[in-house]
């Protein structure tokens, strides 16, 4: 039975659940086949087959167990991964209706964290779903249960093809709940990827799908998300408008994590719209709740929303100040997608306050640190300002060099910030062109949400984060990021 998922590591709970037998029992059959040298323990609970051994227990399980025995194994282990990842989603997202429990507490609490890797779970539900269509439900749930990890760590990358698998599943079944679901995690992932016309197909499927089987606490997530991709394609009434629908869905069937989650990332789009009070608000309210919910994800996204409105403002060294804390706390709490987002913010931030050479220093952490967790759009967007910063400073030749990666990147994503990126190349190598300096920046985040992100999203994540944006507006999740996303944001 343990060669039967396609994990690498099980853990005690997870092996018990697969052979159907009290974790005492199996805690017992594991030592005795670790003694026997047929099974390695890496870490104290976690077990594993050698891949020669694991061959040789496939065989003898295909042998030996039914097609029926197999998948209900499958179903057992999908069961108890959904139970661990919703544990895992309650603990990253305080009194979000959707891992509220579902039936009477368990004798004993579930552990924290997942049983394996985010590609493991990912396989089990796809496993799980081959075997037996019937629990594509239980699988889009645990997919969905993912979404704090993916969109925190900008772990996107990996979610897209078991997404689309089990949709495909979901839809030939007419599991119209299931289909809305895993929709919106896979239009997530596809926002965060750079592929905005796809995850907005997907997404306005998923949106359909929510709203007819009545599944308003997801369908407050796909507003946001479905906001961010209009956001990152500065189509800022659009997105506004999503964003409220999100808050008018979220107040109504209760829930709140969603509606703090609109209000952070509709900063963005309420700027560009001039509308400085409202977005002032709306990241306040948003802090307020998420501090109120002991909801660090949430907290942090809403500090870099802070930020955005400071920056607007004319505050450098406030819009400064609230990046750094949200970096902070992000990276803290396990989400370093808030890493990237916040620097690419920041370095925007220092060029509006005309400090140049902090803007170019900031600026090239920023695209490492988008690179270092795979965001694309955040490396875009990073590239440009940075370029901007080096010719604000004097640096023409680094500067010219940093534009043309930034345009190459933002032509392959299709965002529409390219055009501002050769507006600034264009100034700087006119032959008429004097001084160093080139237009200011139209300074848009990187999309992310929850998102975990940052077409607006960047290439797997993971992924912050998120969190769970547009023009710069991520992760989830996001202002320069989005989330379901916890933290996709969306900047102005």
């Amino acid at each position: 039975m343990l060669s039967l998922p396609r994990a690498a590591t099980l853990d005690t709970a997870g092996a018990a659940a697969l052979a159907g037998m009290a974790e005492s029992e199996a805690e017992g059959h594991l030592e005795r086949i670790a003694a026997l040298g047929l099974l390695e323990s890496p870490a104290p609970g976690v077990h594993r087959l050698h891949d020669l051994l694991r061959e040789f227990a496939a065989a003898r399980s295909r042998e030996d167990d039914t097609p029926a025995g197999r998948a209900a194994a499958l179903l057992r282990l999908l069961g108890h991964v959904r139970e661990r990842a919703r544990t895992a989603y309650a603990a990253a997202r305080p009194g979000h209706p959707f891992a509220a429990p579902v039936g009477p507490p368990a004798a004993a609490p579930a552990p924290p964290g997942l049983p394996f890797d985010h590609a493991s779970v990912l396989a089990v539900a796809v496993q799980a779903v081959e075997a037996a269509p019937e629990a594509v439900g239980a699988a889009a749930d645990t997919v969905l249960a993912l979404d704090p990890l993916l969109d925190g760590s900008f772990l996107w990358g990996a979610l897209v093809s078991p997404a689309c698998g089990i949709l495909g599943t979901a839809q030939a079944r007419g599991d119209i709940r299931a289909a809305g679901r895993i929709g919106h995690m896979l239009g997530a992932a596809l926002m965060r990827l750079g592929r905005l016309d796809e995850a907005d197909r997907a997404l306005q499927d998923a949106d359909r799908a929510a709203r007819t089987c009545g599944d308003d606490i997801v369908r407050t997530e796909i507003l946001t998300t479905r906001a961010l991709v209009r956001q990152a394609l500065a189509d800022w009434e659009a997105a506004e408008a999503l964003y409220r629908e999100a808050v008018d869905t979220g107040t109504r069937c209760g829930n709140g994590w969603g509606v703090g989650h609109a209000r952070s990332n509709s900063v963005g789009a309420l700027m560009r719209l001039g509308r400085a009070a409202d977005a002032d608000a709306a990241a306040r309210a948003a802090l307020d709740a998420a501090r109120a919910r002991g909801d660090r994800y949430a907290e942090a996204h809403a500090l870099y929303s802070q930020g955005i409105v400071a920056r607007h403002a004319g505050r450098t060294e406030e819009a400064v100040a609230r990046h750094r804390e949200s970096a902070e706390l992000g990276l803290r709490h396990g989400y370093p997608v808030y890493g990237a987002m916040n620097l690419v913010s920041q370095t925007a931030a220092l060029l509006a306050g005309n400090r140049a050479r902090d803007a170019a220093e900031c600026g090239e952490r920023a695209v490492e640190a988008a690179r270092r967790v795979g965001w694309r759009a955040a490396e875009a967007r990073a590239l440009r300002l940075h370029g901007t910063a080096l010719a604000a400073a004097g640096d023409r030749e680094a500067a010219a060099a940093r534009l043309d990666e930034a345009i190459r990147l933002l032509d392959a994503l299709a965002l529409p910030e390219a055009a501002d990126a050769r507006a600034a190349l264009a100034a700087l190598t006119a032959p008429e062109a004097a001084g160093p300096s080139v237009p200011a920046p139209r300074t848009a985040e990187p999309v992310r949400s929850t998102v975990p992100a940052p077409r607006t999203a960047g290439p797997v994540r993971a992924a912050v984060p998120a969190p769970r944006t547009a023009e710069s507006a991520p992760p989830t999740a996001d202002s320069d990021s989005g989330r379901i996303r916890g933290g996709r944001a969306a900047d102005a």
